[in-house]
């Protein structure tokens, strides 16, 4: 995401807006045809044990999913909004308020993209090796979100911060990035767990529609988040839109 943030905009500088949506459609059409005709279909990559668990009937009660599962499910998609509204905007604010190029936002967008490495690995060896909750990782998250934001957009009357917003960007876009996945990771575990508590022990089938169903909301709200920052920074400012 990192590189493909940034040669977007090295992109957009040198041969305008639509070199970046023929080089994506591109890319998109060959991983297509990719998934479609080279690689083999995931049955055969499972054991016959989950096979056998995948092809027989579940009991009623298992195959159920919690209702409960709505709000892991609703902060997944607030905190994808988020980060879309914060990627969109981050670029003509450098460009606007401190005359940077749309590459050097592309650049810091980088950091990002670092971060979110960062906070995916941490936050599964911190659930896996159970020294945070779920609930104690999505404060830590939503903490590490909150700061990044404030130090890549800080607030125009902190005259001396403000003027070095162009490098803390590069600091504020990781501490964002690492917050971002810690909290998707927790909503992912939270799913698992609530399901798990209310209707019994997860089998293949039921672990794959929970995790379809988070997807769904990750990319969906991931969708929405540009379109909303776009319209926040084009009505209202840049510190509204953080």
């Amino acid at each position: 995401m990192g590189i493909a943030g940034s040669m977007g905009c090295v992109l957009y500088d040198r041969y305008g807006y639509v070199a970046p949506f023929v080089f994506s459609s591109t890319l998109a059409t060959g991983a297509a045809l990719l998934v479609l005709f080279v690689v083999p279909g995931s049955q055969t990559y499972l054991s016959q044990e989950d096979q056998i668990m995948t092809e027989s009937p579940l009991p009623n009660r298992n195959s159920k999913l919690s209702k409960l599962l709505v709000f892991p499910m609703i902060a997944t998609m607030l905190i994808n909004a988020n980060y879309g509204v914060f990627q969109v905007s981050l670029t003509p604010f450098l460009h606007d308020n401190f005359n940077k190029s749309i590459s050097y936002g592309g650049t810091v967008l980088i950091f990002a993209s670092m971060g979110m490495a960062i906070g995916s690995l941490s936050g599964g060896l911190a659930l896996q090796k159970k020294i945070f909750n779920h609930y104690t990782l999505m404060i830590i998250g939503a903490l590490g979100v909150f700061v990044g934001l404030l130090m890549t957009f800080p607030p125009e009357f902190v005259t001396p911060v403000y003027n070095l917003a162009p490098y803390l960007a590069f600091v504020g876009t990781l501490l964002a990035g690492i917050g971002d996945p810690v909290i998707t990771i927790s909503t992912l575990r939270a799913l698992y767990d609530l399901q798990e508590q209310r209707m019994g022990p997860l089998s293949p089938a039921v672990t794959t529609r929970i995790t379809g169903i988070w997807l769904v909301g990750y990319c969906a709200f991931y969708f929405c988040g540009p379109f909303i920052g776009g319209f926040l920074t084009d009505y209202f400012s840049y510190s509204h839109t953080a």
